[in-house]
This record gives structure tokens, C-alpha cells and sequence, in this order.
């Protein structure tokens, strides 16, 4: 067996092998006079971090992150073959709330008009790059600060929260009620003494 002649063959396999394991990124062409935070959040993407970085890496934009009209650009959204079997063993990856989350992300896309067909009939299916990469800590982070929450007492219209991330998860905040406009906001007294705003001290779990 010539090893000469071999070595040629393995090399080509190899390297196909590679390139193949790299999904490419989706390419869209913004919407006439839609900029960058627009047309990542219309996506439902992170427009913060790595995921803002990665953004301008792979168009080359400058700081201003400018779209030109017309032209594709692509998102930090990365496009595998679905293998008709499971979502985990196409990515490589066997967690399963990021498997879940990746399925949630299509099917809204799919609802929303934004992916044409469902991944389970095109065997397209797009999974974001920041659930795969933008978090140093656990993975199921990433999933579960994508997730919407819901809470019944803002009434049905605004009950749908999207949550971003959990950057200011624990802190303290001051807020400072009320002005002195027409609309003079809270009011009170205290100790005798008429006031027309109120602080209030709240913390978040």
C-alpha cells in the first residue's frame, strides 16, 4: 500500500470533515430603514455582550454599526441540517433544556413568519449563537434567561415579559417617585410636614 498516494485522500477527508462540522451564519437583508438593534431583536436576539460582538465580527461593521439598504448581513444565528432525529444530536450537544429552548427559538420564528417552514419539514434548523456561546457559566443559564415569563398582574396585554438577561439580578435599587408637574405623583406626610414625592427602597430576588 502506498502511503504517499493515501496520505492525499485522508488529508481531503479530514479537512471536509471540518469545514462541514462548522454551520454557516443566516444572511437577511434588513427591512428599508431597519438598523442593527431592530433587525437582532426582530430575531430575538441578544443585542448586548458577545453576541453584539460577534455581530460586528462577521460583517466587519464599524462601531456605528451601519446597514446599507439592499444588502444581506449576517446575523449571529448559526444554520445546521437537521438529522431528522433529535435536535441534541445535530448540534452535538446533550443538554436538553438547550435542545428545548432551540426548539421553542424555531417554532416562534416559524409563528412569527420569520423562518419559512418548520425545521422538522425543511430540516433547517437555526440555533443562535449566543445559547451555544455567549455565557462563561453553566450552558442552562443561557436557556433560561431567553425564556418569556409571564405575570398575571400587569393584566393580559402586558403579562408577557421577555426577559434579556440577569445582569442586575440581587442589586438594590432607589427609586425616586412622583415630580412636581401637574401631575405631582405621590404624596404624603410625615411628621407634619407635606411632601409631594416619595422614595421607596426595592430589591430584587
Amino acid at each position: 500500500m502506498n502511503i504517499i498516494k493515501i496520505f492525499p485522500v485522508l488529508l481531503l477527508i479530514i479537512t471536509t470533515s471540518l469545514f462541514a462540522a462548522k454551520p454557516p451564519y443566516l444572511s437577511v437583508k434588513p427591512a428599508s430603514g431597519e438598523g442593527a438593534y431592530a433587525l437582532m431583536k426582530k430575531y430575538k436576539l441578544s443585542t448586548e455582550g458577545c453576541n453584539l460582538k460577534i455581530f460586528k465580527e462577521i460583517n466587519k461593521l464599524n462601531d456605528d454599526l451601519k446597514l446599507l439598504s439592499g444588502k444581506s448581513y449576517k446575523l449571529p444565528i448559526l444554520v445546521y441540517k437537521y438529522n431528522a432525529t433529535s435536535i441534541r444530536s445535530t448540534i452535538g450537544n446533550n443538554d436538553w433544556d438547550l435542545a428545548r429552548a432551540i426548539q421553542e427559538y424555531n417554532e416562534d420564528l416559524n409563528k412569527k413568519g420569520l423562518k419559512e417552514k418548520d425545521y422538522r419539514k425543511d430540516n433547517v434548523l437555526w440555533v443562535p449563537y449566543e445559547y451555544l456561546n455567549c455565557f462563561d457559566s453553566d450552558k442552562k443559564e443561557t436557556v433560561e434567561v431567553k425564556k418569556d415569563k409571564e405575570y398575571p398582574i400587569f393584566g393580559k396585554k402586558y403579562q408577557k415579559i421577555d426577559v434579556k438577561d440577569k445582569k442586575l439580578e440581587n442589586c438594590v435599587y432607589y427609586i425616586i417617585g412622583g415630580h412636581g408637574g401637574p401631575d405631582p405623583g405621590a404624596q404624603g406626610k410625615y411628621m407634619g410636614i407635606h411632601f409631594l414625592r416619595m422614595n421607596m427602597l426595592m430589591i430584587l430576588p
